[in-house]
């Protein structure tokens, strides 16, 4: 019986215009800037950031004995940076920017720590309200990865960087969940409900990966998560699982790896709800909103507020 430890993840660190006319130009006299009548047709800021193999595939790769695929090694992968509102009521609403991958080793590092950098030097922002996310895609012909998506902005950064735009976004981390990793999380879950889902079946309903973090951005244990929406099951892998035969072990709370699932009911597919965090000592975090489209899996990371 071969035993894997998903205690790794504690390392994890840390996880939505007007026309002028001629009588108005829209700017404010002498300043060339939008005046009270004209708000401005955008507001564009930088946005970079590194694609990293979650966490959770190197433990999975480790229980069968192997390695978790690199993101240097992919090709076809595609990074793109959405709006959250306007992708859940439409999955093919345009992305605010959109680019291939390059995953040549002058853009993989050491430095990025296993991933490849991406980088947009033009984000609109002018419409987004609850926050940004990046989604990462693989269309190759054998995906190593399911699409994934992380949140790298909630609704208050958006709104200060409307106020100044300036500072960007830098050094975001956003993850990708291996097709191996998928199919063994379908595994937990079938075990849990007595169900017998095949591989690629909870990407194709969409489902979340969730850590609960701490104000230093460490994995919290003896934390509960709640749902505000009757759609979800929550589920608290332990640290250790076993395989051979496939024996899955769940809490009623985080272990040590602050880890938790959001996986729709039977029958269910995708949608929002509001998460919400109890921890063992202190006051509860605020409410945040959170979701995933059919096809998708979301990365996201709740932090007290």
């Amino acid at each position: 019986m071969r035993r894997f430890s998903i205690a790794g993840i504690a390392a994890l660190g840390l996880a939505l215009g007007a026309c002028s006319t001629p009588e108005d130009t829209g700017t404010d006299a002498g300043t060339n800037t939008p005046d009270g009548g004209s708000p401005p047709s955008s507001i564009n800021i930088k946005v970079s950031g590194v694609a990293l193999s979650h966490p959770l595939n190197a433990a999975v790769a480790a229980m069968a004995g192997g390695t978790a695929p690199a993101m240097k090694d992919s090709t076809s992968v595609a990074v793109a940076v959405v709006d959250p509102i306007k992708t859940m009521m439409n999955p093919a609403y345009p992305p605010l920017a959109a680019g291939a991958l390059t995953t040549a080793e002058a853009n993989c590092p050491a430095a990025a720590g296993g991933g490849c950098m991406w980088n947009f030097d033009t984000v609109n922002i002018k419409d987004a309200t609850l926050g940004l996310v990046v989604m990462l895609r693989d269309s190759s012909a054998t995906p190593k990865w399911i699409t994934t998506a992380t949140g790298i902005a909630g609704a208050s950064t958006v709104t200060a960087l409307k106020a100044n735009p300036t500072p960007g976004i830098a050094g975001a981390k956003t993850f990708a969940v291996s097709v191996a990793t998928e199919a063994a999380l379908v595994g937990f879950v079938n075990a849990l409900r007595s169900t017998t889902d095949a591989a690629g079946s909870l990407v194709a309903k969409g489902f979340m990966i969730g850590s609960v973090l701490d104000a230093t951005q460490n994995p919290v244990a003896d934390a509960t998560v709640a749902s505000s929406s009757a759609d979800f099951d929550i589920y608290y892998p332990t640290p250790d699982m076993t395989t051979n035969p496939p024996t899955v072990t769940n809490g009623t709370k985080t272990s040590a790896t602050g880890m938790f699932l959001v996986v729709p009911k039977v029958g269910k597919t995708g949608g929002t709800s509001t998460l919400t965090v109890t921890p063992a000592t202190g006051n509860p975090y605020p409410g945040t909103m959170a979701g995933t489209n059919a096809g998708s899996a979301f990365i996201l990371f709740l932090v007290p507020g």
